[in-house]
């Protein structure tokens, strides 16, 4: 989430908090802007893959948008998915963030599913 200062995309944050078993493949889509756009540009590099499962790495005060976005794009893509939530710094530019981005949710995953449903979201 902005605000942390780090310089470093919230991606590969993510892929290095990661603590999961060796020998998993950690796909990393640094170019969204949004959680929504995260969801919709990882979907293609699972399929690319063949991946049926997968694990979406997260701050914990951002999980709840991360399940509403991956959660439901994943679900109709045939992709089974769990969330792991890591600790980061909160800070108040954070919760401002979450609590801002909430309203537009819902349209932003209207706009990424049907971007996926007129591809052929599910397998």
């Amino acid at each position: 989430a902005p605000g942390r200062g780090a310089t470093e995309p919230e991606a590969e944050q993510m892929r290095d908090a990661w603590r999961g078993p060796d020998g998993v493949e950690v796909v990393v889509e640094p170019t969204a802007r949004t959680t929504a756009e995260n969801a919709a540009c990882t979907l293609p590099l699972l399929r690319e893959r063949r991946i049926d499962a997968a694990i979406v790495v997260c701050s914990w005060i951002h999980q709840a948008r991360v399940r509403f976005f991956f959660g439901r794009l994943y679900r109709d893509a045939g992709i089974r998915t769990s969330f792991v939530p890591v600790r980061a710094g909160l800070s108040p530019r954070a919760v401002l963030w979450e609590l801002a981005a909430a309203p537009v949710a819902w349209s932003q995953r209207r706009r990424v599913s049907s971007r996926h449903s007129d591809r052929g979201g599910a397998r």
